[in-house]
């Protein structure tokens, strides 16, 4: 079986270790590892999979979403300063795959990421044994992905769910509050959108079994990462290597990605468990009373009663029922037709 055929899809909610797991594949010999989060699965799939788009505009969306990623990821590292990338040379040789080939969802990721590894050369074809892509939406269309890859693997991040919005919510400034108005609103995206990836990790994993789909906690993985790497060799079926341990972007070191300025060398677990530090009594609440259940599933105990948690998933919902109802326009409030 080619190389190509063999997809590993890295995958799990924002901020819960899908890049530190994709930088320490990196480097292995055996992958050909697609460095960014791709976007794919988000830019470009499902509104791009129409008849509404001719084949040079999908192939132009995918340009601008992965590969813009990928040029977003180097100009922000510091070890890629001073150092260039042929990306016009990338896109030539992306479109030149797909002439001929038809311009389906499958194939516009697949060559997109030949078209890397052709153009980067990082990794010798003839030792490839598989793909490795990321995109912190992908279990969501698992079914989808199988479709397409029918010998595929997931490899899903969790992070315990307090800890995961206590990482999203240091990153307020830096950037989440160009994206919500305001922090209740990034903590209902946690409860919809990590609640969502959560739930799917023990669902996908049940209903493909796991010699295809693989879940690993985040607080495992940098805890003891030479035990859960080794682990993952044997599922995706590849050669252990030290080079496993090291995080790098395109092989270049890779010092982190935390909004605390803090830089590693190595998996660090300096974050687990420090969500009490980070994020308030009610937003801890809130987040168990979502998430209580898939929490325990997990191995996450609850600090709070039932009864607290109660009481504070009332007080976000007056949030909620409030912004739901009402949006700002033209710095006027308008009032939206809504069901409580």
């Amino acid at each position: 079986m080619s190389w190509r055929d063999s997809a590993t899809f890295i995958c799990g909610h924002r901020k819960s270790g899908t890049t530190l797991l994709l930088n320490l594949l990196d480097l292995h010999p055996q992958l050909c590892v697609f460095p960014p989060d791709s976007g794919f699965f988000y830019g470009y799939y499902p509104p791009y999979e129409t008849g509404d788009y001719s084949d040079d505009e999908k192939q132009s969306r995918v340009i601008d979403v992965m590969y813009g990623n990928f040029r977003n990821d180097l100009e922000k590292l510091e070890a890629w300063k001073g150092r260039t990338f042929p990306f016009d040379e990338l896109s030539r040789r992306f479109r030149r795959r797909m002439e001929g080939v038809s311009c389906t969802a499958k194939n516009l990721l697949l060559e997109a990421i030949c078209a890397y590894r052709d153009t980067a050369g990082t990794t010798s074809e003839d030792r490839i044994r598989r793909w490795v892509e990321k995109t912190t939406s992908t279990e969501i269309y698992a079914s989808v992905v199988f479709d397409w890859f029918p010998e595929a693997k997931f490899v899903h991040l969790i992070r315990d769910p307090r800890d995961n919005f206590a990482s999203l919510k240091s990153g307020w400034s830096a950037r989440y509050q160009d994206q919500n108005d305001t922090i209740e609103r990034l903590l209902q995206s946690m409860i919809d959108r990590g609640g969502l990836g959560l739930k799917l990790a023990a669902l996908n994993a049940e209903r493909y079994g796991e010699h295809r789909y693989r879940v690993i906690r985040y607080e495992d993985l940098t805890r003891r990462p030479e035990a859960v790497m080794t682990e993952l060799c044997a599922f995706l079926g590849i050669d252990w290597d030290e080079i496993l341990l090291e995080p790098t972007y395109h092989g270049l070191p890779w010092r982190g990605n935390n909004f605390d300025g803090l830089k590693f060398e190595a998996a660090s677990d300096v974050n687990v468990g420090r969500w009490p530090e980070r994020i308030d009594e009610h937003e801890a609440k809130v987040i168990e009373f979502y998430f209580a259940e898939s929490m325990t599933r997990w191995g996450y105990e609850p600090a709070f009663c039932r009864d607290e948690r109660i009481d504070a998933a009332m007080e976000h919902y007056k949030w909620f029922n409030f912004a739901q109802r009402f949006s700002v326009v033209s710095g006027a409030d308008t009032y939206q037709t809504a069901q409580p």
